[in-house]
């Protein structure tokens, strides 16, 4: 494949800026709960007020996807809202910052870079781009994500762990040995090792209270006692919130051949390494999407534009193909499809080789 770089199509405006800028609003009253990094002077935990335990509230399973991405249990606890930038970072694996928590021991994956191919295999223009963001996201929120064992993926049967966040302002209404917070459908946020953690995801009210029971913090980062996890369950290694390097390659539909289903527009990719991407799938929406190369994928709209198709090429690391230029429909999910099968991903060393446009930005996803 000729990989031959330019500056790419400019990328329209994110909806990731209308999320984040509402979170931002919210911050101050911590009823969203995402977290953000913590300032000297954040509030802890406030004690008890009600013993009172909120009912289960099931969500119908997740099934294939129909108009587009829709609404899965919606949360009540704040996103994080950003990070530092900082105005030099080296490629993951190479001499890393030693700041963040110390003793955390926590390597960082290597995002590897997703380039898209035309029918047949030839090469498009294409602009390579590295987005370099706060690789402390440690001194940050740090993830751990829980998948079922049979049936669990991306956005599916799982849930995602997050320590620290912004402190709860909303009532009290679950009281156990350990877990002290409040519980809504789809998440619960409780007080923990001085400040407070969420656990997010799809699962059963009664599965998200037996995580957050066997969650403990370590260093600053939160591990699940596996011994304790709820039968049918694994733990993933844990990985900060927000990820450090995001590797987007950019290109026109019409390059693709896939004008068509995706109008004249903007398609684009994006490979990053974190837990906090999976979190936000399930404050927004979701829709089961097939697979791609054997994987769980999924329909979002997590990235703004029209859609993105997401999936986990492997542990830990979430590959994303968009567009934007064109309704959303099922020509366009068959359309996102092709592309991916048609992809090939590139392994650091040689994603580096493309010499991609470099920017630097505070952690937002």
């Amino acid at each position: 494949m000729a990989e031959i770089l330019s500056g790419g199509p400019e990328r329209p405006p994110s909806r990731r800026g209308l999320l984040l800028g509402g979170a931002a609003v919210l911050a101050g009253g911590a009823v969203l709960g995402i977290p953000r990094l913590r300032s000297a002077g954040s509030s802890g935990p406030p004690g008890a007020s009600s013993s009172a335990r909120a009912q289960p509230v099931r969500s119908a399973p997740d099934g294939p996807a129909t108009d587009g991405p829709s609404p899965v249990r919606p949360s009540e606890s704040p996103l994080p809202t950003g990070g530092i930038p900082r105005s030099e970072l080296p490629w993951p694996g190479e001499a890393m910052p030693g700041k963040g928590n110390p003793g955390t021991g926590i390597a960082l994956l290597q995002p590897p870079g997703l380039v898209l191919v035309r029918p047949g295999g030839g090469g498009d223009r294409a602009g390579a781009f590295r987005r370099l963001v706060d690789v402390v996201a440690h001194g940050g929120a740090w993830t751990q994500v829980v998948r079922a064992s049979r049936g669990g993926g991306l956005g599916r049967r799982s849930a995602v762990i997050t320590y620290p966040v912004p402190g709860s302002m909303l009532p009290e209404n679950i009281r156990r040995p350990g877990v002290v917070g409040h519980l809504s459908p789809g998440c619960l946020q409780w007080a923990i090792s001085g400040d407070w953690a969420t656990v997010r995801g799809d699962l059963a009210d009664d599965e998200l209270v037996m995580l957050a029971e066997a969650t403990g913090v370590e260093d600053g980062v939160p591990r699940v006692r596996e011994e304790e996890l709820p039968a049918g369950f694994a733990a993933r290694p844990p990985q900060p919130y927000f990820p450090p390097v995001v590797n987007e390659s950019r290109y026109g539909a019409a390059g693709l051949g896939e004008a068509k289903a995706l109008g004249d527009g903007l398609v684009y990719t994006t490979v990053m390494a974190c837990g906090g991407f999976e979190d936000r799938l399930f404050t927004g929406g979701i829709s089961a999407s097939g697979r791609v190369r054997g994987r769980l994928a999924a329909i979002t709209t997590a990235q703004g534009g029209n859609a993105q198709l997401v999936w986990e090429p492997r542990t830990g690391v979430v590959a994303c193909i968009g567009y934007s230029g064109a309704p959303w429909s099922k020509a366009a999910e068959a359309a996102l499809h092709r592309l991916a099968g048609r992809s090939r991903m590139l392994e650091p060393s040689r994603w580096k080789a493309l010499r991609p446009a470099v920017s630097r930005q505070p952690s937002n996803l």
